[in-house]
């Protein structure tokens, strides 16, 4: 397990202490009749100081604290998509039946902040036409185990929040989270899938899914790694 730094270990106790010492005035902020003008009697209770807030963080506690805030080995799952990519994607327009189109597609995914997270831009052209383009965060959480990634797309002010599951005998990353139609307001599920193809090359597919248990296969086609090189 990696040891923490001596920076994160300092945020860890610190988040721990003010859990207690808030626990320990509340009691206080609430004893005593509403109104109450006179001063409450003193009693014999040993007053809270900081050195028995601190008694329940033993070594045990300070190791699962650790444990939580290490870097995990689903970061390294994470880290495969690390990278310049470049793929012509073939999405879907409207009709019946619907008419395919190429589209050309760009990601730059990088580490940030002490490499717990992923930060990718993206862009997309529907159609060879007009520019959408995106920022996106991925990243594992340890205590629910699972890994998220949320979604920022230019002229929209909304966000776009699914949470992840690895597969690891197909090594397939599948995102899953709620959108809402932005006329009716109803909502349905957009499905974000990432299949790794060796080391250069991702299979990407975008999909719709409505309540009546119909689905769209919205976009779908292969990134390959522009510089030919990982990032970890």
């Amino acid at each position: 397990m990696k040891t923490l730094s001596p920076r994160h270990a300092a945020v860890a106790l610190a988040a721990l202490c003010l859990s207690g010492l808030v626990s320990g005035l509340v009691p206080g902020l609430i004893t005593g009749p509403a109104g109450a003008q006179t001063t409450a009697p003193q009693t014999t209770a040993p007053q809270t100081t900081a050195k028995t807030v601190e008694q329940p963080h033993n070594t045990a506690d300070s190791a699962r604290i650790q444990a939580l805030l290490a870097r995990q080995p689903e970061h390294d799952i994470l880290g495969q998509l690390a990278g310049s990519w470049e793929a012509t994607l073939m999405a879907k327009a409207r009709g019946n039946p619907p008419r395919e189109m190429p589209s050309p597609a760009t990601l730059e995914i990088r580490w940030i902040l002490d490499r717990y997270f992923l930060e990718s831009d993206e862009t997309f052209q529907p159609g060879g036409q007009t520019t959408i383009r995106s920022r996106c965060i991925y990243g594992y959480n340890p205590l629910k185990k699972h890994f998220y990634r949320t979604v920022f797309q230019g002229g929209d002010p909304r966000e776009y929040i699914s949470i992840g599951a690895w597969n690891a005998a197909t090594r397939t990353l599948t995102f899953t989270g709620p959108e809402n139609n932005a006329i009716t307001g109803d909502e349905f599920q957009r499905r974000d899938t990432f299949r790794l193809i060796g080391d250069d090359q991702v299979a990407y597919e975008l999909a719709f899914l409505f309540q009546n248990g119909s689905e769209i296969q919205a976009v779908q086609g292969t990134y390959r790694r522009k510089d030919g090189k990982i990032t970890q």
